[in-house]
């Protein structure tokens, strides 16, 4: 897996959410994210149909954040996880999480390892088999308030070391993506650079340009 992995921050409305998300995909984002911690869960779910059906008709995968429930009612295209969630997953009833997992056989399921490289070596692969496993946070970033940034030789090590496809998040724009396409990787994912821009479109191809030209 690479490409740009989009991530909706929790600060701006969501008609203005909606708009960006909607011009993102149109300029081939390959993957939008819902991630939005301040919402109710029913806010959330109303966001991510809206979205839905504007996905399906571009080739861009929409990932909802946390919510199981969610993704599945709505047939989206996968998860992302933090290891909280995961655990939380693992405490369901058995019949309850065999439908899940039925229903994520085909999707696509990521993992948040954040700085953790016994993580990153030794996913849990009882259940779900990760699609990506996510590692940061790269630079200073304001999408999270608990972040631990990860040093260079660190970016390094997590690279070399993973037994799955890594996804880089944290802060990223078009200043410093080129760091981490020296350390190989190749699978970004950008929140802030892009929706806080009043034109995520041309903010994509900014990153789209380093990246081919690196």
């Amino acid at each position: 897996m690479k490409g740009i992995y989009a991530i909706t921050p929790n600060d701006i409305e969501e008609n203005e959410l909606i708009e960006k998300s909607q011009e993102l995909i149109e300029a081939k984002i390959g993957f939008l994210q819902i991630r939005r911690k301040n919402d109710t869960l029913d806010q959330i779910h109303s966001l991510a149909s809206k979205l839905l059906k504007f996905t399906k008709n571009h080739s861009c995968k929409l990932i909802i954040n946390d919510h199981i429930e969610i993704a599945k009612d709505l047939n989206a295209d996968g998860v992302h996880l933090g290891m909280e969630d995961y655990e939380n997953f693992l405490n369901k009833p058995d019949d309850q999480k065999k439908v899940f997992i039925s229903y994520l056989k085909e999707k696509v399921t990521g993992l948040s390892c954040k700085n953790n490289l016994n993580l990153v070596k030794n996913p849990p692969i009882e259940i779900f088999n990760w699609n990506y496993l996510a590692v940061g946070s790269m630079f200073k970033t304001t999408t999270k308030t608990d972040t631990v940034i990860v040093n260079p030789n660190q970016r390094s090590l997590l690279m070399r070391n993973s037994s799955k496809p890594l996804i880089a998040i944290g802060g990223i724009d078009e200043k410093n993506i080129g760091m981490l396409l020296k350390d190989n990787y190749n699978f970004f994912a950008i929140s802030k650079f892009l929706f806080n821009n009043d034109s995520p479109s041309e903010a994509l191809k900014k990153i789209k340009k380093v990246i081919k030209q690196s």
